[in-house]
């Protein structure tokens, strides 16, 4: 009997790569098989069932045969690591369950409509095993299978932290626990960081320098395919005033720092402790003269952090990790604890007093101080454990730094090395290297929903607070309007601070113009060149319209999240408090994610507002200007008050809303509301509008974001709104965006 073969819809990218015509056809039981499976196939030599092809590629993933290394290496990112991770998880199956389990699999891989086996519990084996029942058996390709493979992915890193640190469950199968291979380099934790960015158009490039270990000495000639270690660290607030001092092997001066002697660095980067000739450190790889070279190399930050084979952070003033790594075993401990099943052998009560005490120790990232005395770009955050008295921790320079948040954005998989250029690992033999992806998506696991602060240990809560406070624990989830919110709450010593992030957002066109126009005008002071150039001070307008033009509405996406004391805003009175107006308000760029006043904090509403989004067509045609107010000639209403001609709109709201009563602010409010309605809940003679951002499509839904604005009377100006929050809401087909009204209006 002759097979029938039907056609695969839908070529992935990975196939037409591999040289696969897209004619080419399956058996039809393929059709109930992943993308991912197909592109296997030919690799394979293979057509028979899915989980022979499985068990045959999971094995070659990690070690490929010479005849298809280079086709394996061509695969997607995101394939590749999808298949690790769920090798990873299947080899620690294997090494627990009897042949009956992996029988029943095997069968019912040939008759999937029989149902599954289901897992029992645990959050790391259900997340993976859902992943892998996904991947083969699922015909649906979107964003339901993204975000499975982003949520196994850092489940993932969590659970291999937390056996790294449990070193017995590595030697032993203890209990009937899953054996979990340690890798050496951990498969990361974040699948597509800064997924906004096109790096098919860097493909083949490299840093113009780099560091050579053996030559000591910055060179320009290296390998085709060099393999080098970038290295983040911060000096900016450190600099010696001066022209800088003459390095060996190096063609520049390069600037003094407080916190180490740059004349060393030729000791200092031949301790470096990776396998690897060639290094890329900023003082020696980044001219310091301002040249055109310097300019370019500053613009390919990307390139050359998502070029590196590893990424790490120097802590240039921390001792030692005996801190972090008590506070990561307790963490890691407390996870362990709560499996469901297979479980290890109890944890006996003197062991867990015994690792809440060294896990009460410091952990070396932050200073305590008596006051609040920090730079103004220091997220201090109260220490609940120093007594009575008030005291504050701010974290290590690092985590308060703005090129180091683009660097960690682009590289969430850094490894962390003490100023002895010790890496932070995990006890026992393995000794598991642990980046920073891991130690956030470890916390995120284990205490989220588990504990409050107050049951803490002092090193936990404090690499929590460090986390939270400088926003690194959204690290894995990112976006390009986080970027710019919580970049405005860091430190950077350059004037023009969109330097330091440009190149993790892809906006990097307007830089040129921006050192022209400063060569043009020698005779203008800092203070003027800010007032003349940046918005609200901030960041350079060019730099912000670039953004605005690649971007549109995420743009305005971000809302207020700080109550605002009530001298913010000023008001009409009528005889009923409910018909107040706003006259005038001190608040300004209510539609930026930045400003002047940093302690003013912002937010964004939906967490996946990263890619695959589209602005209003009307939103293309939006100003911004230097004070931070936004022109909208027209905009896309879909609510309004008062006599709103507008259907029903159902929508939440996130908004910080001025109270307009004696002594009052602004409160925040969230929760879900008929939007014209809520609308005229308060100040009802005041006319508010509720404009369409943008739209992101998915498979059965679509997500729709807008802004909330609210009348400003001025007197003299009948055209001034303010945005006071978004609105946002899922619909469950596509979602057509409203027609662009004339408005004419500027939000300020």
């Amino acid at each position: 009997m002759s097979r029938q073969y039907v056609p695969v819809p839908g070529v992935s990218q990975s196939m037409v790569d591999l040289g696969i015509p897209p004619g080419l056809h399956f058996p039809p039981r393929a059709r109930h098989v992943h993308p991912m499976i197909i592109d296997m196939m030919p690799l394979l030599d293979m057509a028979q069932n899915e989980m022979n092809l499985w068990l045959a590629w999971k094995d070659m993933i990690p070690n490929p045969p010479s005849d298809k290394a280079k086709a394996v290496g061509r695969l997607d990112r995101a394939v590749k690591i999808t298949n690790l991770l769920l090798k990873e998880w299947w080899d620690a199956e294997e090494s627990v369950h009897d042949s009956k389990f992996i029988e029943r699999i095997l069968e019912v891989a040939e008759s999937p409509s029989e149902g599954l086996p289901r897992m029992d519990g645990q959050t790391y084996r259900d997340v993976l095993y859902d992943l892998w029942k996904q991947e083969l058996y699922s015909n649906q390709y979107g964003e339901g299978i993204i975000l499975r493979r982003f949520r196994a992915a850092r489940v993932a890193a969590a659970h291999r932290t937390a056996l790294a640190f449990r070193s017995d469950s590595v030697q032993n199968n203890v209990s009937g626990q899953p054996r979990f291979r340690i890798q050496e380099t951990p498969i990361p934790a974040c699948f597509e960081p800064c997924a906004w960015l096109e790096y098919r158009e860097w493909e083949g490039e490299l840093p113009h320098f780099l560091w050579d270990i053996h030559a000591r000495a910055t060179v320009t000639k290296f390998p085709e395919k060099v393999e080098y270690l970038v290295i983040s660290h911060t000096w900016g607030r450190w600099r010696i005033q001066g022209p800088g001092v003459a390095v060996d092997g190096v063609p520049w001066l390069v600037p003094s720092n407080t916190l180490f002697d740059v004349r060393q660095l030729p000791d200092i980067l031949s301790r470096v402790p990776f396998k690897t000739r060639y290094v890329w450190f900023d003082l020696v790889c980044i001219p310091q003269d301002e040249s055109d070279l310097q300019t370019r190399e500053i613009s390919r930050q990307a390139l050359i952090f998502k070029s590196a084979k590893w990424a790490m952070v120097w802590f240039n003033r921390l001792d030692n990790f005996a801190g972090l790594r008590a506070a990561c075993k307790w963490v890691s401990y407390l996870y362990l604890s709560t499996l469901k099943s297979y479980s290890f052998d109890p944890i006996s009560e003197d062991l867990i007093a015994s690792l809440a005490r060294l896990a009460s120790q410091t952990t070396g990232l932050a200073n305590t101080v008596e006051d609040e005395d920090g730079d103004h770009y220091d997220r201090l955050f109260f220490s609940r454990s120093e007594g009575s008295s008030t005291k504050y921790m701010i974290p290590d320079g690092w985590f308060t730094s703005l090129w180091t948040l683009q660097e960690a954005c682009l590289r969430p998989d850094l490894y962390l090395c003490n100023k002895n250029w010790e890496v932070f690992r995990a006890e026992g033999p393995t000794g598991m290297a642990v980046p920073i992806d891991h130690i956030i998506s470890l916390l995120d696991l284990a205490l989220h929903d588990n504990l409050f602060p107050s049951d803490l240990p002092r090193g936990v809560h404090e690499l929590l607070g460090i986390l939270h406070k400088t926003a690194m624990m959204k690290l894995l989830d990112m976006s390009l309007v986080d970027l710019l919110v919580f970049g405005n709450q860091r430190h950077c010593a350059d004037t023009n601070r969109a330097v330091a992030i440009m190149s993790a957002l892809g906006t990097t066109a307007w830089y040129g113009a921006w050192l022209a126009y400063r060569a043009e005008h020698p005779e203008l002071s800092e203070e003027q060149l800010i007032e003349t150039t940046l918005v609200q001070g901030r960041f350079p307008l060019d730099f912000v319209r670039e953004v605005h033009a690649r971007f549109g509405g995420l743009l305005f996406a971000a809302v207020d999240t700080t109550g605002l004391a009530a001298n913010h805003y000023r008001f009409s009175r009528w005889p009923w408090r409910r018909r107040t107006r706003i006259r005038d308000t001190a608040l300004r760029a209510t539609m930026m994610p930045f400003g002047r006043d940093i302690r003013r904090a912002r937010a964004v509403p939906a967490p996946d507002l990263v890619d695959g989004v589209d602005s209003h067509p009307a939103v293309a045609g939006w100003a911004v200007a230097l004070d931070g107010s936004v022109r909208v000639p027209a905009a896309g209403v879909m609510a309004a008050w008062p006599a709103s001609t507008y259907p029903p709109l159902s929508a939440d709201v996130a908004v910080v809303q001025p109270l307009g009563r004696p002594g009052g602010g602004a409160t925040q409010f969230r929760g879900a509301v008929e939007v014209n309605a809520w609308l005229g809940s308060f100040r009802p003679r005041a006319e508010k509008l509720a404009v369409c951002l943008l739209r992101k499509p998915g498979k059965d839904h679509s997500l729709c974001v807008g802004a909330l604005l609210e009348k400003v009377y001025v007197k003299g100006s009948d055209n001034l709104f303010m945005k006071f929050g978004v609105f946002l809401f899922v619909q469950g087909e596509a979602f057509e965006f409203p027609p662009s009204k004339p408005l004419d209006i500027r939000i300020l």
